[in-house]
């Protein structure tokens, strides 16, 4: 009877010493997901977890399983607990493109005292998918080195990216109104306006779009654009008074804008009509040379002897810049001999 007594006192502090060394072990993040709506994993993850009433050091290892390949990968680390038996930490979970195979994971985060596996919690983070690939972004506009003038600039751009989170454009490094987005239009486009009337002065600007998946990936997106808002202005400078019937002629303009380079060539259209206004001839351009840093002359030939010239006729010119911007028109009243 005594011997049975002192067993039964034997297994009593056995039992009230694993009390004592119970603790409480939770996992906060990543979170489960469902089979319609997985948590995704990305390029860099973070485990964070917590245990209480933990009265001596604790190994936790985090075990990250391929469901498609059962391929694992571990990661082990000790933590100590404060004085108020707690301890709060996190372990880093990293994969790598191309080493690391995309598809469905669970993770089993096991928290125990070290030599004593009866000790061991093991939470298990499952429904998690693994997402190593960035968005790509197919198409933009305003392209890179492109001209945009006054009002609104519309930016739009074409993404490929199955698990969409949200995209942001921005400004010189500044948010626009209404520049976030968590939904794309026909689930590929994006689409912001931009008021160019805030910008102070002219000049180069960068435009910035920036997607971003569920798994955290990320792809930016810079455009560095030149804001014109200056009309270019047309000079006439040849022929000034006259022309000869039955002849071939030059005629020569000066257009001056923002900067020579911002003057689009497929913009210039240089006719000639009668007084009335009706329609007599195209000029074709022979050649467009930068005279300074803001002007260009276009030159055209007139072949007067394939065509009869009313005795009065004039020049008109019309020109639109790389940004958009319209010149006044210009013209100019030619006597014919």
């Amino acid at each position: 009877m005594a011997r049975l007594f002192k067993v039964i006192l034997m297994v009593g502090a056995v039992a009230a010493a694993a009390l004592a060394s119970a603790f409480t072990f939770n996992v906060s993040a990543p979170t489960s997901g469902t089979i319609t709506d997985p948590t995704f994993l990305g390029t860099s993850n973070t485990v964070s977890f917590t245990g209480t009433g933990v009265d001596k050091e604790l190994t936790v290892t985090v075990v990250a399983t391929n469901l498609d390949t059962n391929t694992t990968i571990t990661k082990e680390q000790k933590f100590t607990p404060d004085a108020d038996q707690k301890v709060t930490g996190s372990i880093a979970l990293n994969f790598s493109q191309g080493s690391t195979p995309d598809g469905s994971y669970k993770i089993d985060v096991t928290a125990k005292y070290a030599n004593d596996a009866n000790s061991a919690q093991t939470v298990t983070i499952d429904n998690l998918k693994l997402d190593l690939t960035k968005p790509k972004i197919l198409e933009f506009n305003p392209g890179t080195n492109t001209f945009v003038g006054a009002g609104i600039v519309h930016i739009v751009a074409s993404v490929n990216e199955p698990n969409f989170k949200n995209y942001t454009v921005q400004v010189n490094g500044s948010d626009i109104p209404n520049n976030t987005g968590t939904s794309l239009i026909n689930g590929s486009d994006l689409a912001v306006d931009w008021d160019t009337t805030g910008i102070v002065t002219d000049g180069p600007q960068t435009i910035t779009i920036e997607v971003t998946d569920k798994a955290n990936n990320k792809t930016v997106q810079t455009m560095t654009v030149t804001l014109d808002r200056v009309k270019p202005s047309v000079s006439i400078k040849a022929p000034v008074t006259s022309v000869q019937q039955r002849s071939n002629w030059n005629v020569v303009i000066d257009i001056k804008d923002a900067s020579a380079s911002s003057v689009d060539v497929t913009g210039i259209d240089v006719i000639l009509t009668r007084t009335d206004g009706t329609f007599l001839y195209r000029v074709p351009r022979v050649s467009l040379n930068g005279t300074d840093g803001q002007t260009q002359r276009w030159t055209g030939r007139v072949q007067g002897k394939k065509i009869t010239l009313p005795s009065q006729i004039k020049v008109k010119v019309t020109a639109v810049d790389r940004a958009g911007n319209a010149a006044i028109v210009q013209t100019a009243t030619i006597n014919v001999k």
